[in-house]
């Protein structure tokens, strides 16, 4: 049941173990946020997102999979971009109000909603538009060095399969050492305003399109 509006934004960050990620996403929530973020426990035969929640502007999920009990549709809820919803009771009737949501997980983006559904259902728009930030983070062996990609979910509409091939790469970084906090820090800085510029520009595009709607139907009638 939804009670409000809210601007949520997903975020997933995939990386093999030992490269940063939970680090990356906790540098995102103090920089989003420094009252700091709410991280729920993974339990895979029951997973509690509202258990302890008291408001905190992020969510980060650590190792968040389809195995941890929560079917795609309970996901859509609490990703959904538009509206801050009341969860259901197993949830502990939780009333989530985040702004972003941070998930990490070694899968890759593709892999990772893949799961999520069955061999009928697979409705990767709806899930890529709530998680429409992807933050590929890899080894460069030759340049010693992370490298660090954002990515954007680029389609509007459902494109079934294709919805796979609607991302645009926004931004490379490059982080010397996990050890360096000031440097990471600033990478994860970044990383925000970008999304919010994206953010910014998705907006004003909905504008002109829903303006070009309106006088379409004018010109019509």
């Amino acid at each position: 049941m939804s009670k409000g509006e809210r601007n949520h934004s997903g975020i997933y960050i995939q990386a093999e173990g030992g490269t940063g990620k939970s680090y990356l996403a906790r540098l995102l929530a103090e920089e989003h946020d420094r009252l700091g973020a709410h991280t729920p426990s993974i339990n895979k035969k029951r997973f509690d997102l509202g258990s302890g929640y008291k408001g905190e502007k992020t969510i980060i999920i650590n190792e968040l999979d389809a195995s941890c009990g929560m079917t795609f549709r309970e996901l859509f809820q609490v990703l959904e971009p538009d509206s801050a919803t009341q969860l259901s009771s197993r949830f502990k009737d939780a009333y989530i109000i985040n702004d972003l949501t941070i998930i990490t997980n070694s899968d890759t983006y593709w892999d990772w909603c893949d799961s999520w559904f069955g061999k009928k259902n697979k409705e990767y728009h709806q899930l890529m538009r709530r998680i429409r930030f992807v933050i590929k983070m890899v080894h460069d062996e030759k340049n010693k060095v992370i490298k660090i990609e954002l990515w954007n979910y680029t389609a509007t509409r459902d494109l079934k399969e294709k919805a796979k091939q609607a991302f645009e790469k926004l931004q490379t970084y490059s982080l010397k050492s996990v050890e360096n906090e000031e440097e990471f820090r600033k990478i994860a800085s970044e990383i925000l305003e970008r999304i919010k510029k994206e953010k910014n520009i998705d907006s004003k595009r909905k504008v002109i399109t829903t303006d070009s709607t309106d006088q379409s139907e004018c010109s019509d009638n």
